[in-house]
């Protein structure tokens, strides 16, 4: 079993780096070193205590360094479903973490009808981090003493054009808990909650105007005028 788990994975890794050797890379974040993220999904809980899925959300901001290399803030919420339980207990979750954020994959067509939607990510990226958790609990009803904990965030994403400032894509990030209360049953030899997240993604890419000190004024008149690809631009408005 072992033996096949490796044959999948290497010919699984084999096929992307293949694929990223054909493909042509993207100078990522180098028009849009500053992005902003919506996140909303879905939350699997692995608590002592059984949890069904429940509603997550995010919002992130995201700066590049360089363009394979950036760092993200992010806020979040997770409403951790164990109402089926007796006694029903559930819990409102928010959290905030820092993450840094490799893109490991990127394409974009040097066609210009191919802007739109593709299938092929423009991005594929590794996200880890460390951040906080803040959990408010009740007990049919009845709220619980908040708890207080760290947490390690790791994650996989990937994200699809659809207009020139808008991303959509998919992420999928596991957060590691340094406590064992959110469900508030502490089991003995168990090991801390921990809970995993399946967002869909919107990401706006922040515009970049780069005007010179000599040349700001000379075509200061020209933010708003549209610019034809095939002729040419005076300014590039990335």
């Amino acid at each position: 079993m072992k033996k096949i788990i490796v044959i999948c994975l290497s010919c699984f890794f084999g096929s992307l780096f293949t694929i990223h050797a054909q493909l042509v890379k993207q100078k990522v974040g180098s028009d849009a070193k500053h992005q902003l993220t919506l996140l909303g999904g879905i939350n699997f809980p692995s608590f002592d205590i059984p949890h069904s899925i429940g509603p997550s959300a995010g919002l992130a901001y995201s700066y590049y360094f360089i363009p394979q290399i950036g760092i993200r803030g992010m806020l979040h919420y997770h409403y951790f479903d164990g109402e089926k339980n007796i006694p029903a207990i559930y819990s409102h979750t928010m959290g905030a973490c820092v993450q840094g954020i490799f893109n490991f994959f990127s394409y974009q067509s040097g066609r210009p009808e191919d802007a739109g939607f593709s299938f092929i990510p423009s991005k594929a990226y590794l996200v880890a981090g460390v951040g906080g958790l803040y959990h408010q609990p009740y007990i049919n009803g009845n709220s619980q003493q908040s708890d207080l904990s760290f947490s390690i965030p790791v994650g996989i994403g990937t994200r699809h054009p659809i207009a020139r400032r808008w991303d959509i894509g998919v992420e999928f990030a596991w957060n590691v808990s340094s406590s064992d209360r959110i469900d508030q049953q502490v089991v003995s030899e168990s090991t801390n909650d921990s809970f995993g997240n399946l967002f869909l993604t919107a990401t706006y890419k922040f515009p970049k105007h780069n005007y010179g000190p000599t040349r700001g004024k000379q075509f200061q008149n020209r933010k708003t005028k549209k610019c034809d690809k095939r002729k040419g631009c005076a300014v590039a408005f990335d």
